[in-house]
């Protein structure tokens, strides 16, 4: 066998190696839960009880987190890998530009686990055919907040040293969050597509550079942003508009996240509002402005967010400097604001 029929079957393995997460990433699990929203007002625990005592009920935090990301996003990550992995194969030139396409929707949505190993994949081919050291860093480093073990079995041994070496000196300058001190209504943290439960006391390592973080509730409407890792700390809002507030008997509804077809309000086990009976109740849900205190001069920023300046400030090991973006996600993708003081 000659040295690029070697070549190209090794590639054709690695292909053939991440079709399981290509496969998973292609999945669409199609549930019929009745998806329930809780009322501001309505105790935390008696809704948490009334949830698990039915199968067929499942939480409006708890569903964004099981079928995220969009399906049209999905499709678009996953031909954009194919695309990429078949460049590859043709030339290391090929495939850099394509797989630099990939990254690019680093922060388009929150990504599920085979879609981070995706990234994560690209991220580690883009280093180990970079032209020059600084570059390889850069992208190695780009890669930590999308660390997956499993992915290195298709790359050689040294590219998971440098990694790990990378991600050792990146801990020791990273935060530790405890976004329940300010944040207890948000059930979930999205961080980088990675789901965390927002528990009493859980701290979350914040590694230095810009992430994208979705804080998702059954109460408050969900809230996307692109942050320093410096602003995780003091994240607030001032001011936050529930779906609705009020007892079975008096209540306002004023805003609910999408066409209420399977949603339903529960304010207590016996007193649920069916979505049939919100029909023309509804608007798409306002977002609040967010606060975050920093140790930077300027008093306040507003922006939409770009790609271009994300890879330019996200330096790993370094505070970013310059503009932060922010943005949230809902159905018309509205920009937000975020005050930073």
């Amino acid at each position: 066998m000659s040295r690029i029929e070697k070549r190209d079957k090794g590639r054709r393995q690695v292909l053939k190696g991440l079709s399981i997460p290509i496969f998973m990433l292609s999945l669409t699990t199609a549930w019929g839960n009745e998806i329930m929203i809780r009322p501001e007002g309505t105790s935390r625990s008696i809704f948490e009880a009334s949830i698990d005592a039915n199968s067929q009920w499942e939480t409006l935090a708890k569903n964004y987190v099981r079928t995220r990301p969009s399906p049209v996003k999905k499709e678009l990550l996953l031909q954009l890998f194919k695309d990429a992995k078949m460049a590859s194969l043709e030339s290391s030139k090929e495939g850099r530009t394509k797989f630099s396409l990939v990254v690019e929707e680093v922060l388009n949505d929150d990504w599920d686990e085979p879609s981070r190993e995706i990234l994560f994949y690209s991220f580690l081919y883009l280093a180990l055919h970079s032209v020059d050291t600084s570059e390889q860093t850069l992208w190695y480093g780009k890669s930590l907040p999308f660390y997956t073990a499993n992915v290195f079995k298709f790359f050689p041994k040294k590219v998971q040293t440098q990694v790990d070496h990378l991600l050792t000196q990146a801990k020791t300058k990273q935060l530790l969050w405890k976004p329940y001190d300010h944040l207890s209504d948000y059930e979930w943290i999205i961080l980088d597509g990675k789901a965390v439960s927002n528990d009493f006391g859980r701290e979350i390592p914040i590694l230095a550079g810009l992430h994208r973080v979705t804080l998702i509730s059954n109460v408050y409407p969900k809230w996307t942003g692109v942050l320093r890792h410096e602003e995780f700390q003091n994240l607030y809002f001032k001011e936050r508009r529930p779906f609705a507030r009020g007892s079975c008997s008096d209540h306002e509804i004023l805003h609910l996240p999408e066409n209420p077809e399977n949603l339903s309000l529960l304010f207590d086990p016996n007193c649920i509002l069916k979505g049939e009976s919100l029909r023309g109740k509804w608007a798409v849900a306002d977002q609040p402005i967010a606060y975050a205190e920093t140790l930077r001069n300027d008093k306040s920023e507003s922006s939409s967010f770009s790609k271009n300046k994300f890879w330019s400030y996200a330096v790993v090991g370094a505070l970013v400097l310059g503009a932060a973006f922010l943005h949230y996600q809902n159905s018309s993708q509205t920009t937000t604001t975020i005050i930073r003081r």
